[in-house]
C-alpha cells in the first residue's frame, strides 16, 4: 500500500529537487521491509531493530521530498493563489 501511495505522490510531484531520493525510499523501504519480515519469521530480534528504522527514514526521506516537489509545483490553484495577491 505503501508504494502505491508514494506511486500517486509521485506522478502529481514531479520535479528535479533530489531525484536520489526516489532510490532511496524504493531500495529503503523495501528492502527493510523483506529484512523485517525474515527477522520476524526467524525471531531474530536484534535485526528487528535495525530494519524498522530503516523502512521508517526511507518514508520520512520520501514525504519531505515529496513535499517540497508539490510545493515547487506550478499548477493552477498556485496560479489562482498568485492572481489573487
Amino acid at each position: 500500500m505503501t508504494n502505491v501511495l508514494f506511486g500517486v505522490i509521485g506522478t502529481m510531484a514531479r520535479g528535479d529537487q533530489a531525484p536520489w531520493s526516489d532510490h532511496v525510499l524504493f531500495w529503503g523501504m523495501n528492502l527493510g521491509l523483506i529484512a523485517f519480515l525474515g527477522a520476524l519469521l526467524s525471531a531474530q530480534t536484534q535485526l528487528e531493530a535495525f530494519t524498522a528504522p530503516v523502512m521508517g527514514v526511507s518514508i520520512l526521506i520520501g514525504i519531505a521530498v515529496s513535499l517540497i516537489r508539490l510545493g515547487a509545483r506550478e499548477g493552477p490553484a498556485l496560479r489562482v493563489a498568485q492572481a489573487v495577491r
